[in-house]
């Protein structure tokens, strides 16, 4: 059985004499691995349609093991993506970041929307857009760190006083709390309310708000400590 459904390649590996092995998030079934069969000779008609980060409407045979594609369409090929190293980086970020998260199967239209749009934006070249990817696709995902009240006691945030970042418990604890976790990180209110705007706000929000590194830094520590995994593509940043 055969079924349609655009995609976008996230990772790719050789397979066989000239295959290729690939990684797609789908909108219609989530992330899956299929088979491109002869794609790496010369005269393969999908060639020219299956490079990293394309988003393509794809033609896929059902298999027993591993889905192979049968037809392929580019939609957008992201050519920017191509041409400037520091934009292609963060391509990869988000991808890597994607692939480790994300089950096979899984169908998610909201995540593969997100993916669609920050693929888009980076050619912008905004900085906290990894930021924001990164806190809307752990809230897709059931890990949104907990912003409102304190992770630990549950009791309502104040702004006054010191306020810790707690991988352990996931997410903003209080000056009393703090104790319980000997591993926090200071955070100030200005950059909490930074988290909640990339949490809940459309993507336009990165073009009015200041890039912090700081925030940028504690949100992929604590994207690591939830893969339990590093994320190798971050030191190309």
């Amino acid at each position: 059985m055969q079924y349609k459904t655009q995609g976008i390649i996230i990772k790719r590996k050789k397979f066989g004499e000239a295959g290729r092995l690939l990684t797609i998030y789908t909108e219609k079934k989530g992330k899956i691995i299929a088979i491109a069969k002869g794609v790496r000779r010369i005269k393969s008609k999908l060639a020219g349609h299956l490079e990293l980060f394309y988003l393509t409407d794809f033609v896929i045979a059902e298999g027993k093991n591993l889905d192979i594609i049968t037809g392929a369409q580019v939609i957008n090929n992201h050519q920017y993506l191509r041409d400037n190293l520091q934009l292609s980086n963060q391509a990869y970020y988000i991808s890597e970041i994607v692939d480790k998260l994300v089950g096979e199967n899984e169908s998610n239209k909201k995540l593969f929307d997100l993916l669609k749009k920050c693929l888009t934006q980076i050619e912008n070249n905004n900085q906290l857009l990894l930021s924001y990817f990164s806190m809307q696709i752990l809230g897709l995902l059931g890990h949104q760190p907990e912003l409102d009240i304190c992770a630990h006691c549950h009791q309502k945030l104040s702004e006054l006083g010191k306020h810790y970042f707690s991988h352990q418990f996931g997410g903003i604890i209080c000056q009393n709390c703090q104790q319980y976790d000997n591993q926090v990180q200071t955070i100030d209110i200005n950059d909490i309310k930074l988290l909640r705007l990339l949490s809940n706000s459309d993507i336009k929000i990165i073009d009015r708000v200041k890039l912090d590194s700081t925030i940028n830094n504690l949100i992929s520590q604590f994207l690591e400590y939830i893969l339990e995994a590093e994320i190798k593509s971050k030191k190309f940043l």
